[in-house]
């Protein structure tokens, strides 16, 4: 970030720009505010100061005169400091520990500043709408905003986990949780210009921490970033698991979902279908905000792939894709063994959380478990049929434009396929829920039907470059965003 200062302990500065400044001014002899005094130079100069925290030395403090000597030059060269340059100082904050976190950046080039909220930090690995919000905060960034994230839930993160994640100017909160938020607040008391909340279950959760601290935070309210209307997913679960039916309508369980948002000023859908539930629950000022995604086709033609492809995060049992699996697996695989030669595997790839169980999925000598993985262009190069065969679900489905984006054809369930709208047989292969037979079979011809699987890769491409444009995701956002700002 853009500070006013940094340390000659480890301080670069262009020779040039040194040179035409005259170096160090000589009246702060023999140490101790030399380097304050040369980078309000450098600032006056109409230059930066830039603090990268990821460099890191060792520094013996008052190594070479002593602490006592030492004291005594910093009290001296203080106030030569502040004769020499009062002009800068007085725009300044004043010097007391509760400002400390805004006289930590450059005063004159502050830009103005976002709360980002999550569940947890949102890593592209995670999947599960976390590639979505991480793009969110890429996107914010690229406007010109200063944003930080905080995660509702605490959850170990070393460095590597999130280094190159985020642009290097964004302020990932890794100490913090939901216990801290209040006090988190207080210490920031007019630090943020917005407050942005992701997932209707976080608002519901904090939102009387922040009608308790509302006069810490922006006065319009915050923005509620839905990610999914999960109602309409609850309903599906409860009918396809065959549970016992909730005591209250459709409209009672949306109004409940989103009674918490009527604080916000405004909410965010993924698609014009949650919207729509969202302005019926009573929401006034309602705007869509989708996913993007550039095409990046993986070049193999039809005949060099091989096998069937699933890729997505599994966070839990009974979840979405989870349960997928498990109906795919002992429902649709089976069916699939008189028809597809034996060598043809089926790959389950992605994020697994360290509580689901997936050895129920390894019994089928098909199946094989990959995890994981860093970059999955590989992946997807290799692979001739992706597979979603997702039975309940809501927003909109990440895992069907990314495999898209790869140019990987492939069959999902109808659910997905009206969330997506795509063209049944030009676009994608869609079979019902609860029919492994017709499943079975869309996976067997497009396995078997190069022509079939060109015409879907092109068209589902076509449609990625229509749906997902970072160009309108980013226009989308800086609307929304200075909306809300205004």
């Amino acid at each position: 970030r853009d500070v006013d200062y940094c340390s000659a302990a480890f301080l670069m500065v262009r020779t040039a720009l040194l040179r035409r400044l005259g170096g160090y001014d000589p009246r702060y002899m023999p140490a101790y505010f030399e380097d304050a005094d040369l980078c309000v130079r450098i600032l006056k100069a109409g230059k930066r100061i830039v603090y990268d925290p990821s460099v890191v030395i060792e520094h013996l403090e008052f190594g070479s005169s002593g602490a006592a000597g030492s004291h005594a030059l910093i009290r001296g060269n203080l106030k030569t400091f502040a004769r020499l340059q009062q002009d800068f100082l007085r725009h300044q904050q004043p010097a007391h520990i509760r400002n400390a976190v805004l006289g930590r950046e450059h005063r004159v080039s502050q830009r103005r500043k976002i709360l980002f909220i999550e569940d947890r930090l949102p890593l592209r690995r995670l999947g599960s709408g976390y590639v979505r919000s991480n793009d969110i905060i890429r996107e914010m960034t690229a406007l010109g905003y200063q944003v930080t994230v905080f995660p509702v839930l605490a959850r170990d993160q070393t460095s590597i986990d999130l280094f190159g994640d985020f642009p290097e100017t964004v302020e990932l909160i890794v100490d913090r949780n939901f216990s801290s938020f209040a006090d988190f607040i207080q210490e920031r008391v007019g630090y943020y210009d917005l407050v942005w909340i992701g997932r209707t279950h976080n608002l519901e959760r904090l939102l009387p921490l922040l009608n308790e601290s509302s006069r810490y935070l922006p006065a319009g309210g915050p923005v509620l970033d839905t990610e999914v209307i999960a109602t309409p997913r609850t309903l599906e679960r409860i009918r396809i698991l065959d549970l016992p039916a909730p005591e209250i309508s459709f409209d009672e369980m949306l109004q409940q979902e989103l009674d918490c948002a009527r604080f916000c000023q405004k909410v965010i859908t993924v698609t014009a279908h949650d919207a729509e539930l969202a302005r019926r629950a009573g929401c006034v000022s309602v705007s869509v905000l989708g996913h993007e995604l550039n095409p990046q086709p993986t070049p193999a033609p039809f005949e060099n792939r091989h096998n069937i492809l699933f890729f997505g995060a599994i966070h839990d049992e009974g979840a979405p894709n989870h349960d997928s699996l498990v109906w795919f697996v002992e429902s649709v695989l089976p069916l699939l063994d008189s028809v597809l030669p034996p060598e043809v595997h089926f790959t389950i790839a992605g994020f697994v959380g360290p509580n689901v169980d997936m050895t129920v999925f390894s019994t089928n000598s098909r199946v094989e478990i990959v995890g994981p993985v860093g970059d999955p262009r590989e992946l997807f190069d290799r692979h001739r049929v992706f597979v979603a065969p997702t039975r309940f679900a809501g927003g909109i489905p990440f895992k069907v434009h990314e495999a898209a984006s790869y140019g990987l054809p492939q069959v999902v369930t109808t659910l997905l396929q009206e969330q997506v709208g795509w063209a049944e047989g030009s676009e994608v292969l869609a079979a019902p829920a609860d029919d492994p037979q017709a499943f079975a079979a869309a996976v067997e011809r497009l396995y078997r039907d190069g022509e079939l699987w060109k015409t879907l890769r092109n068209g589902a491409l076509a449609a990625v470059e229509r749906d997902c444009s970072p160009a309108d995701f980013r226009q989308a956002l800086s609307g929304i965003v200075q909306s809300c700002m205004a």
